[in-house]
């Protein structure tokens, strides 16, 4: 049943989103999660995760400080590791990252997110589940860049 679900929301996804991608974006090169730790060590935290956590998914928060060559209105995350249900759609991962977020008097910001080095800009309504069988990094994290834009202009 799963790999039915698997090869649907792969199906809706390659049709929404066809590999789009972040232009003119300059991602950081110096991450925390490219920074903290060395590949084997990375591994070996994964798989301790997975096994006190089997049913979660390890997911690292980035800003994206610079987006075509504009400062933009990125707010700060206070936690940027996350431990997700595959079931837990983008949108409401968002929700999540926006109680981390110091947002204050800011309503208006919206926040998108990119998955790892190669940009995609999921659909609000896919798993994270499917994101990360898709993009996990070698280590087996999933990297989530984030921005944030004034909806109205501000």
């Amino acid at each position: 049943m799963s790999s039915v679900l698997s090869t649907f929301y792969t199906n809706i996804y390659n049709s929404i989103i066809p590999n789009s991608t972040i232009t003119n974006t300059k991602l950081n090169e110096n991450d925390v999660y490219n920074r903290d730790m060395p590949l084997e060590l990375r591994k070996e935290t994964v798989n301790q995760l997975k096994i006190k956590y089997p049913n979660k998914i390890p997911i690292i928060v980035e800003a994206i400080n610079n987006v075509n060559g504009k400062n933009n209105t990125t707010p700060k995350i206070t936690k940027n590791k996350f431990l997700a249900s595959p079931e837990t759609t983008v949108g409401h991962f968002i929700y999540e990252m926006r109680k981390y977020m110091n947002i204050g008097n800011h309503p208006d910001i919206s926040i998108f997110i990119y998955i790892s080095k190669k940009g995609i800009i999921p659909s609000s309504n896919i798993p994270i589940g499917h994101i990360y069988n898709l993009y996990k990094e070698d280590d087996g994290i999933l990297v989530i860049y984030y921005s944030g834009e004034s909806t109205f202009g501000k």
